[in-house]
């Protein structure tokens, strides 16, 4: 008996372990993109924030020359739209977590032939 009791122990202990290395870690994910002009005229902007796998995001911030705004365990995708006034700094910030896919903010307007846009991805497979 005692002889298919250790191999067994043995094997299980060695199962174990090779199953705890193969989980991934959790990455934290700081997320920025920010426009210190601002757009060279006044437009709309369209916020975003999407994730593939099972990234999620604590906390947003979007800032436009209305303020800025805070949006927390937003539901993703997740999308706002803003006027941002020509020459007014613009930003999007989200702190995150992800396993196995990723997480990507962005900001993009348009208007008479003006465009801006920004973005910041993080990801881990």
């Amino acid at each position: 008996m005692k002889f298919f009791f250790i191999p067994t122990l043995v094997a299980s202990m060695i199962l174990l372990t090779l199953g705890a290395c193969n989980q991934k870690k959790e990455k934290t994910c700081s997320l920025i993109a920010v426009s210190l002009e601002g757009p060279s005229v006044t437009m709309t902007i369209t916020f975003k924030a999407v994730q593939t796998g099972d990234g999620v995001i604590e906390t947003l911030t979007y800032t436009t020359s209305s303020g800025v705004v805070t949006v927390h365990n937003p539901g993703l995708p997740w999308a706002v739209t803003a006027e941002a006034l020509a020459r007014t700094p613009i930003s999007i910030v989200a702190s995150g977590t992800v396993k196995s896919g990723s997480l990507k903010i962005s900001y993009e307007g348009s208007s008479g032939g003006n465009e801006i846009q920004g973005s910041d991805y993080c990801s881990q497979e």
